[in-house]
């Protein structure tokens, strides 16, 4: 009964997969692991009380999110790339190997950090000193910019700071579309 369900699957899966741009190989090791997900995770005793229509489309959803999991963790593993990774019996007992960061944790964590630099350098030219001043004792942590200028109410340095955090959100979305733009190679 197995074999037969398997077979009769197999091929429209196969088909499904080469359309979605996988190459052979890939598309029936996808295949595979959607049959393996079916008989682990969910049991043939369910999927077969469904109809026919009910199965296709049941196979279809979990090929396309085997897939999309697939080139997810393709692109996080090259974007990645290039990192050293020191094996656990070599590295050194001193040192404490930071587990819950992977290379491409990392590697988002310095692009962002390079966004937000490059978003408060064109701020902080564009703004006028007085009106940065207050930002930046926002972004230092301060408990009140109004240490920072006495004279004006704490309505106008609530406005400044608004207009500043504003400008600033924007700036970072451009910086950001701008990065995204480069890494597909699309000219501005």
């Amino acid at each position: 009964m197995m074999n037969t369900l398997c077979q009769q699957h197999r091929t429209r899966l196969l088909q499904r997969a080469l359309r979605l741009g996988c190459p052979a190989a890939d598309a029936e090791d996808a295949v595979q692991e959607v049959f393996r997900q079916l008989i682990h995770r969910h049991g043939w005793g369910r999927f077969l009380d469904l109809p026919p229509a009910h199965q296709h489309a049941r196979l279809d959803l979990m090929l396309r999110h085997h897939l999309s999991n697939h080139r997810r963790d393709l692109l996080r593993a090259k974007r990645g790339g290039g990192h050293e990774f020191v094996p656990l019996h070599e590295a050194d007992e001193s040192r404490d190997i930071p587990w819950h960061l992977t290379p491409d944790i990392e590697m988002e964590r310095a692009c962002l950090r390079g966004t937000l630099a490059g978003a408060l350098e064109k701020l902080r030219h564009q703004a006028c000193p007085r009106d940065w001043s207050v930002l930046n004792a926002w972004i230092n942590g301060s408990d009140s910019a109004d240490s920072a200028h006495p004279r004006r109410s704490s309505g106008a340095l609530r406005t400044a700071l608004h207009r500043m955090k504003a400008r600033l959100r924007a700036l970072l979305l451009r910086e950001a579309g701008l990065e995204m733009l480069a890494h597909y190679g699309i000219k501005v």
